[in-house]
Order: C-alpha cells, then sequence, then structure tokens
C-alpha cells in the first residue's frame, strides 16, 4: 500500500579511490522502518476493557487496542545524521510528523422499551436506593450494546438498548391520605403512583379498582407515549413484582387492578406495534410476575429485573399472541435480539480502540 508522505532514506556508500579517478558513489541501501512498523499497528492489548456482567463475572468480554502510527505521514529522513567508530556505523533519521486516519465502527442504538411495575405499602423515596436499581438495569445496556445482533431495519442498523421505565404503585389507606408525602423523583426512569387499598371500605371495591386502573393507565401512557419509534414506544416486556403480604391482603388489596391493566396492556400491545422484527408478527407482548415480600421495595426492584431479563429467562420463554394466548411463538429474546454471546462481540468499534501518541520520532539505526 501507498503509504502519505511517509519518506525515505537512501544510504550511499562512496567506492575507494582509483588513481587518477574519481570515487563513484554506489547506493547500497534504502532505509525504511521494519516491514511490520510501517503500517499502524497494535502495539499493546488491554484485557477485558469492558465484561458482562462484570469485571468481576467475566461471561463475554472485550479487550482494548493500544495503536501505533508506522511509517505513513512520518517524513521520515527529515534530518539525518551519521558517525562511524571502528567497525561501527551509526545513523540518525529524525522523523517530526504522523499521520493516522484508520476508522473503526460507530455503534448506532435504539432503545427497547421495557416497563418495570412495583406494588407495595412500604415506600420510602431514596436516591441511593434507586442508584443501585440503576446501576443493575445499565448491565443489560452492556450485553445488547456490545454482544449481541444488530438490527437491520429501514435500511440501517443499531444494537438494541434498553429502556428501562420503573413504577413503583405505594398501597395506601384512606386514612393515611393526609399524611402522604409529595413523591418527586430525580431520575427521568422513575416513577411512582399511589393506590388506594382496594380492600379500604371508604368506596364501593368497583370504584377503588376502576380509579387504580385509570391511575396506573395513565402513568403508562406518560411513561411511553405512543410515537414514531421501535415498537411504536410501547414495551414489550413487562415485570410485575406485588407484595403477598398480610399487609396487602396478601395481594387483594391491588391484584384485581392488577390484573385489569395487564389485560389492557397485552391487548394495547398487540393493536399498537408490538411485534415478532424476525417474523414481522403481531404480539401482545411478555409479561413475568413475582409475588412476594416487597418490604425493601427497592429489593424487589433489582430481583424483577433480574429475573425479567436474565438471558436464560428471556431465551426459554416465548411469545404470547393476543387474545388466544398460544404460547408456540418464537423466544422473548426475539423483542430485543435474534441473538447474543462473544461470537457478536463489535471489539472494533471506536471505544475500544486507544489512539496513537501524537508528534515525532528518532530512530537509530547500527
Amino acid at each position: 500500500d501507498i503509504l502519505y508522505n511517509a519518506g525515505a532514506v537512501f544510504l550511499y556508500r562512496r567506492t575507494e579511490d582509483i588513481g587518477g579517478l574519481k570515487a563513484d558513489w554506489e547506493l547500497e541501501e534504502k532505509v525504511l522502518l521494519p516491514s511490520g512498523y510501517r503500517q499502524d499497528y497494535i502495539s499493546a492489548v488491554y484485557q477485558n476493557m469492558i465484561c458482562y456482567p462484570n469485571n468481576q463475572v467475566k461471561e463475554f468480554c472485550i479487550s482494548g487496542q493500544q495503536w501505533n502510527v508506522g511509517q505513513e505521514g512520518r517524513e521520515f529522513g527529515y534530518s539525518l545524521d551519521l558517525a562511524s567508530s571502528g567497525d561501527k556505523e551509526t545513523l540518525v533519521v529524525g522523523a517530526p510528523g504522523a499521520y493516522w486516519d484508520r476508522t473503526f465502527e460507530e455503534i448506532n442504538v435504539s432503545g427497547i422499551p421495557v416497563f418495570m411495575i412495583v406494588f407495595t405499602d412500604k415506600f420510602s423515596y431514596d436516591r441511593d436506593k434507586v442508584a443501585r436499581i440503576g446501576n443493575t438495569a445499565s448491565k443489560y445496556d452492556i450485553l445488547y450494546k456490545y454482544f449481541s445482533v444488530p438490527w437491520e431495519l429501514d435500511g440501517s442498523d443499531f444494537q438494541p438498548q434498553l429502556d428501562i421505565q420503573l413504577l413503583i404503585c405505594q398501597i395506601y389507606d384512606s386514612d393515611q391520605i393526609d399524611s402522604l408525602p409529595v413523591v418527586r423523583p430525580a431520575e427521568p426512569w422513575f416513577k411512582h403512583l399511589y393506590i388506594n387499598n382496594l380492600l379500604d371500605g371508604n368506596a364501593s371495591e368497583e370504584e377503588l379498582k376502576n380509579s387504580a386502573v385509570s391511575g396506573i393507565k395513565a402513568k403508562f401512557t406518560e411513561m411511553f407515549p405512543h410515537r414514531n419509534t421501535l415498537y411504536s414506544g410501547v414495551p414489550p416486556i413487562v415485570g410485575v413484582f406485588g407484595d403477598d403480604t398480610p399487609s396487602t391482603f396478601n395481594k387483594a388489596a391491588f391484584k384485581p387492578a392488577l390484573d385489569e391493566f395487564l389485560y389492557y396492556y397485552q391487548d394495547y400491545a398487540f393493536g399498537s406495534g408490538v411485534k415478532d422484527l424476525t417474523e414481522n408478527t403481531p404480539q401482545s407482548g411478555y409479561i413475568k410476575q413475582i409475588y412476594s415480600d416487597s418490604f425493601n421495595w427497592d429489593k424487589a426492584s433489582i430481583e424483577i429485573l433480574n429475573e425479567t431479563l436474565a438471558t436464560g429467562n428471556l431465551l426459554t420463554q416465548k411469545q404470547v399472541q393476543f387474545p388466544s394466548y398460544s404460547t408456540d411463538g418464537n423466544p422473548v429474546m426475539n423483542f430485543v435480539t435474534s441473538g447474543i454471546g462473544q461470537q457478536y462481540a463489535r471489539s472494533n468499534s471506536y471505544e475500544f480502540q486507544i489512539p496513537p501518541e501524537s508528534g515525532g520520532r528518532v530512530y537509530i539505526f547500527e
């Protein structure tokens, strides 16, 4: 390959004088950098620059590469010096320039909406707890951005990135209403909603249920507005953690409202753009439900995140079509990507390339 402004040194040696004749100069050598160093090259590899799920548990990893400029743009031979001492001859070559224009992959991402909802009667907003939930969610960004099969839609390709939104539904009794604090989360992906205990008795259970369902629907629409994006902005994956302890009457304080909302969600998802992208078939979304003690709402949130989004779960669970609820569909993972693994690592992306140092060099040849 032709190297831009690389330079070279042509080394001549004067022949021995012959009586009556002027000594000639003969080309002895064309001096260049060694062949392995003329093009740019990788001088060091930094193992495991990024790993999923983390740098302690390394399931998939990508290493970083330190690049060095070869001879391109070096202006090799810009300055010279020679020295000879006995049988030892030394050539010093100045190369003040450098040129590097290697390009790498740019990773484009597009959000896959995901909805997590937790029902609890024990909640107090705590930014540190919310941060721990966010850190749990971020590991899935690493997995799908760097170790999954990209989508190719409408002439462009992109890596999936989960856009996870969490809603905490706090159950209260009517005698608490005057003491309920206003909750204003700082995180845009974290929302809160008060729901009256359906067994409260201050109104009929039907009225309380309708009010709760309306509140959940309104929050859902606020968090996932219908728009011209993937799946029309509707989440194809939903995770539910509901408190199943005596304080919520073993979930009776909220379950009828939840069931009605989930039925609405599946109908809405099926008619609003959720589909299996590998076959372009409408789907009604996937719902993972856990019922246990949600006294520690942050731990419950982390549990439903991990249990719902675990690769083993998404690969083994099947898509379900509404209203037949047929379970012979493709894996739920198809909502996110058609494949994950080390073989899909985006190791040639800009994020893992360390550019060469700028500035010239001095080379010494003996």
